[in-house]
């Protein structure tokens, strides 16, 4: 049996990474940003509005944020949302 949760998958009862290669690179680069700019994931999520545990849970690709989410996320972090993407798409080619 399947589940979707998240930005994982279970099968019967393993957890598995998304197979998508964008997904996990755009945490990287969140993460990266945030740590280059001495943010810790409350500050973050302070600046962008959402929640802390959110933050983490993106980060540790428990949960993929949604368009909006991306959004305040980059706002967060004084970035454009698309330099957000090009950066987790670089990241995403290697």
């Amino acid at each position: 049996m399947i589940f979707a949760r998240g930005a994982a998958t279970i099968i019967s009862g393993i957890k598995t990474r998304p197979t998508d290669p964008l997904i996990p690179a755009f945490a990287t680069a969140l993460r990266r940003r945030r740590e280059a700019l001495d943010l810790s994931q409350e500050a973050l999520a302070r600046r962008a509005g959402i929640s802390t545990v959110f933050v983490g849970r993106v980060e540790s690709l428990r949960n993929q944020p949604t368009i909006n989410s991306m959004q305040k996320l980059a706002k967060g972090l004084d970035a454009r949302l698309s330099d957000l993407i090009r950066e987790a798409e670089a990241l995403a080619k290697r």
